[in-house]
């Protein structure tokens, strides 16, 4: 038994081959995000399942990563694979009570604040602005940012979203890459 202990000891660090590195497993929604922003360098390829839906521009895939009481959460392909435009999304909670749906997506924003990966021998947290839901917009959303940026992760955020949509306030998770809509990633 001591003999495979010190087999495994020795083996586990060369095993660990990916760039980016777990750290700071708090809860169960930072521990999930982290495993979704280490494979997104490869477009989500060991959490990415069969596909559900497919079309000319999206194709759209089951992730097998998920947050523990969420939907089942979705992985999309923007475009040819050969374009490598890839997001993560997980409905995590709905309620037709907004005060209850705000209350949520505080908790949410302080359970995804601080997720950390680490690159090489940096350590890459995510980090935004709390926006306070107001239910006359419907619609709000904190993106967080990685810091300090790094080429591996340099445009991509940790989207934490809260909408109306058919009489429900639903509050979503999504990681990809954000270039189009002027983030200020400094």
């Amino acid at each position: 038994m001591n003999k495979l202990i010190y087999c495994f000891a020795l083996l586990f660090p060369f095993t660990v081959s990916a760039q980016l590195r777990l750290i700071n497993l708090n809860n169960d929604v930072n521990s999930v995000l982290v495993k979704v922003i280490e494979d997104f360098p490869d477009n989500f390829n060991k959490i990415r399942g069969d596909v559900i839906d497919k079309d000319v521009q999206l194709i759209t895939y089951v992730s097998l990563l998920n947050i523990s009481d969420a939907d089942s959460g979705i992985i999309i392909q923007n475009g040819e694979q050969k374009d490598n435009i890839y997001s993560w999304k997980e409905i995590v909670f709905k309620s037709d009570d907004f005060d209850m749906a705000k209350t949520k997506f505080h908790e949410y924003y302080k359970k995804i604040k601080g997720a950390a990966v680490s690159v090489g021998n940096s350590k890459i947290t995510f980090d935004a602005h709390y926006n306070e839901p107001d239910d006359a917009k419907q619609f709000t959303t904190v993106l967080f940012t990685a810091h300090p940026q790094t080429e591996v992760l340099k445009n991509v955020v940790i989207d934490l979203s809260l909408h109306y949509l058919m009489d429900d306030w639903q509050i979503s998770i999504s990681v990809y890459e954000h270039t189009d809509y002027g983030v200020d990633n400094n």
